[in-house]
């Protein structure tokens, strides 16, 4: 269930943002990246919510996180920055929902949505750090690593411009452009490459630390959580596609059929937003787990 949920909330943060600086980017030309990225946002983190709240043991006295606030929990300020973030997007989602569906109408809507997108976006940026900083305050070798919550942080955007990817190929109804997949596929790419590159400064991190960090790292590296970690979320979650990314936006970039329409661009997008997907999860149940199975040592 914690692994669910870390994933799930930060699918959704993701989503947010990726809907969020479309937005801001050009409403008109990536409008539907930003309805796809508006509608996603709530679904996930809602479900996470639920198993979070059935992880507790207790789930019908779940409400009393929210009469207070702990400055020094993490779990705390996590509970009130979901709460705040869910809001913030059920209203992002249900003003970009057709005229019809909307009951209530908001005065100077176009004014109320980049407000909304400028505030989610910090929402969600706090969301993804939150995940990293909740196993943080678990005090097993392998959380504590610096770079752990702006990993997961640029892990949850990844995941959530794949999810709007994998949308938008997979959405039919009316064709997708062009640069609606430019525009995704060079989200998807800039954020892996910097995954990567945080993996690779985490490693580091592990190799020069403490005893009990680096026997953490080599549970991870050459362990029993060894073939999970190089195979799921090395070889499937970045480095392939990375590889379908980069060739999709070169072949937009010659003019080819693979980066903007046909059957190509929607494989290559289905393909690429997968992968991602499988791969943020696998992170996160790797890194859950192997923090688990470590201790510290003398």
């Amino acid at each position: 269930m914690v692994v669910l949920d870390l994933f799930l909330a930060g699918l959704s943060a993701g989503a947010f943002a990726t809907s969020a600086t479309a937005y801001l980017l050009n409403p008109v030309t990536y409008a539907r990246v930003i309805r796809f990225g508006a509608y996603l946002a709530p679904i996930p983190v809602s479900m996470g919510l639920g198993l979070l709240v059935l992880h507790l043991g207790r789930p019908l006295v779940f409400y009393k996180l929210l009469l207070t606030l702990q400055p020094l929990s993490v779990m705390s300020w996590g509970a009130w920055l979901l709460t705040l973030f869910l809001a913030i997007s059920c209203t992002y989602a249900y003003l970009h929902l057709p005229a019809h569906l909307q009951p209530f109408k908001f005065a100077r809507r176009s004014e109320v949505l980049r407000v909304l997108a400028i505030s989610g976006l910090t929402a969600a940026a706090g969301v993804g750090v939150y995940t990293g900083l909740l196993l943080a305050a678990g005090s097993r070798p392998l959380w504590t690593t610096p770079l752990l919550p702006q990993l997961f942080l640029v892990s949850a955007l990844s995941t959530g411009a794949a999810a709007v990817l994998v949308t938008a190929a997979a959405y039919r109804r009316d064709a997708a452009q062009p640069s609606e997949f430019r525009l995704l596929l060079l989200l998807v790419l800039a954020l892996i490459s910097l995954e990567v590159l945080m993996i690779a400064l985490m490693i580091l991190f592990g190799r020069l630390c403490s005893l009990g960090v680096r026997l953490a790292m080599d549970e991870v590296l050459t362990g029993a959580f060894g073939p999970p970690f190089w195979a799921g979320v090395v070889l499937v979650g970045l480095l392939s596609p990375l590889v379908i990314a980069g060739y999709g936006l070169l072949s937009a970039r010659d003019g080819g059929n693979h980066g903007g329409s046909g059957r190509g661009s929607h494989f290559l997008a289905l393909a690429t937003g997968t992968l991602v997907l499988v791969g943020g999860f696998m992170l996160r149940y790797v890194i859950v787990y192997a923090g688990q199975t470590t201790r510290w040592v003398n």
